[in-house]
């Protein structure tokens, strides 16, 4: 799935927004002086089930909420950049987001503009493209990235595959069930709908209810290519990363050599 018309309108207003700043190091990229350019005001609290909230008015003012008790600072810095994403991209208006909504990245969607904006804000082309050239894909890597960006684990892998020039997808199942999926442009095959195949990494955790180990592992490449069969030669790896309290799995996939 490339990037669409309004993925390339979200990049070019995370950078616009980025241009003024003299950033040259993740650490440089302070939400703070985002938000107070913006006019909003970042609290914490006042938030039951949705993890983040904006409200701006018509005289460019407003506030963004975060869930009280979230503790990981990476999670926390891409909810408020979702939420200047909304402002940036989606003026005069109030959104409530919740999990799904950050971590949504369908289409013409204004929730996946919104995480595109964070992703590119946070994590932008120029210092992320130069720390995964010539990496080899994994979760372990992509965990480390998210570490020094100060960001989401989604939000990391979606922007790895967006700028890596390996044959790499992710499909994102829940309840051994393929609900999305994204390709690297170098990917050339068509990705498997519907239930996941027993013989995957996330069919083995949703079969078994054992969270995978990370680390790319040997898998059938029937089992995520539709043109392959199961049972053939053919194989990818996968690295599957498991979400138990939404039952979901990520599956980074990669294509590591001819096939």
């Amino acid at each position: 799935m490339g990037a669409n018309y309004s993925e390339s309108k979200s990049r070019d207003a995370a950078r616009k927004a980025l241009h003024n700043l003299w950033v040259q190091e993740p650490e440089h990229i302070d939400l703070g002086i985002f938000t107070a350019e913006s006019g909003l005001h970042v609290v914490e609290g006042g938030l039951d089930t949705a993890d983040g909230r904006i409200v701006a008015g018509q005289a460019q003012r407003g506030f963004i909420r975060v869930r009280a008790g979230i503790n990981n600072l990476g999670r926390r810095r891409f909810i408020v950049a979702h939420e200047l994403g909304h402002f940036h991209l989606h003026k005069r208006q109030s959104y409530t987001d919740t999990h799904r909504e950050l971590s949504t990245y369908r289409n013409g969607n204004i929730e996946t503009e919104a995480n595109v904006f964070a992703a590119e804000l946070l994590m932008p082309e120029f210092l992320f493209k130069p720390r995964i050239e010539g990496s080899e894909p994994s979760h372990a890597m992509l965990q480390r990235l998210a570490t020094d960006f100060s960001t989401s684990h989604l939000a990391t892998i979606i922007q790895f595959i967006t700028y890596t020039r390996e044959p790499c997808a992710l499909v994102v199942s829940k309840n051994a069930v393929v609900q999305w999926s994204r390709s690297s442009p170098a990917w050339e095959w068509p990705l498997l709908s519907g239930t996941v195949h027993r013989f995957s990494g996330a069919g083995e955790y949703f079969n078994s209810g054992n969270t995978p180990k990370l680390g790319m592992i040997e898998t059938p490449a029937g089992a995520w290519i539709p043109q392959f069969s199961a049972g053939a030669d053919e194989t990818i790896r996968e690295d599957a990363f498991a979400w138990p309290d939404q039952q979901v799995v990520l599956s980074l996939l990669w294509v590591d050599g001819e096939l």
